[in-house]
Formats: structure tokens, sequence, C-alpha cells
């Protein structure tokens, strides 16, 4: 590997951080039986979005869907600008309950998501290239991405890309 990245590698660096942040709160949402969908460069930038209809999901699984893209940003060496809005999520979640319960519910979902980040970190790659090369993952398609039906290719540029994160320097 050379310092010298090639145009795709670029792109696949920038996309990565957005694609695998998102592709772990998929992951998560997916895995609980949640229909969720994703995308990423929506707004003209690599900004991403995970949505799923809260009704009837738990605070337990909404913390753990939250924390899994938390988790694989931390894990990952990805750039932290966007974790403001989940981190804020969570607290707005748990803002009702009294402190103690609040940190113990906080404390038991980043440990969930961390054994769920790294006993699924091979289906949330599968689902950041999907996201990367489709740019958005109905319910429909992410699942059988999760569940591996549909067969998602790494091009050497994306493993490339991927082995420069830890490397990376993000202006934030």
């Amino acid at each position: 590997m050379t310092d010298t990245l090639t145009k795709a590698q670029c792109a696949y660096l920038t996309d990565a951080n957005s694609a695998l942040h998102e592709a772990g709160h998929l992951a998560a949402a997916l895995s609980l039986g949640i229909p969720s969908i994703a995308k990423i460069g929506y707004d003209g930038y690599s900004s991403g979005r995970t949505n799923y209809d809260p009704i009837g999901v738990s605070l337990e699984n909404d913390l753990l869907i939250t924390f899994a893209g938390i988790v694989c940003v931390e894990k990952l060496h990805l750039r932290k600008a966007g974790l403001v809005f989940d981190l804020a999520d969570i607290d707005n979640a748990l803002a009702p309950l009294p402190a103690a319960e609040a940190a113990a519910l906080k404390a038991k979902a980043r440990l969930n998501a961390e054994a769920f980040v790294e006993q699924h970190l091979g289906c949330i790659f599968r689902l950041a290239l999907a996201l990367i090369e489709r740019r958005c993952l109905d319910e429909h398609t992410a699942k059988k991405v999760f569940t591996g039906e549909i067969k998602v290719e790494a091009s050497d540029e994306f493993c490339e890309a991927l082995k420069l994160l830890p490397r990376a320097v993000w202006l934030e």
C-alpha cells in the first residue's frame, strides 16, 4: 500500500465514514426485526441517515441501535462529526428516567452494542458497501444484504481504504 491514494480510494474513504456508521445502526435494527432504511449522500455530501418507525420499539432496543453506530465510529476510527446527534438522541431518550436508572441503562446498552458490533462486523461491512454502491437501502434490500441473500463484492480500493481509516486525520 502506498501513501498516494487513487481516486476510487479517496471516494471510498469519504463515503466509508457515513456508510459504516449508518450500517451499524441499520444492522442493529435489522437484527432486532425492525424494518429500517438507510441512505448516505442525500444532502450532496456524505451525510447519512437510518430511519425506522419507533412505535413499539423498546427503549433498550432504541439505545442498542443508536449505540451500534457510535461503536462503529470508535472501533473503526471514523470521523466523529455526526456523533453529536446520536448522543443527543440518547440523552433525550433517557431524560425522563431517574439519573441512576438512566446511567445503568446507558452503560448496559453500550456494552450490548460493543458485543453486537464485534459479532456482526461482516454484516456491517456488507451493508456499508451496499450503501456506498446504491446510496440508499430500502427495507427489503437492506434485509437481503444483511442476511447475505444479496451478495456484495468488496473492491480492492474499498479494502485498501478501510486499511487507511485508522491513519486518516479528520477535520472535525
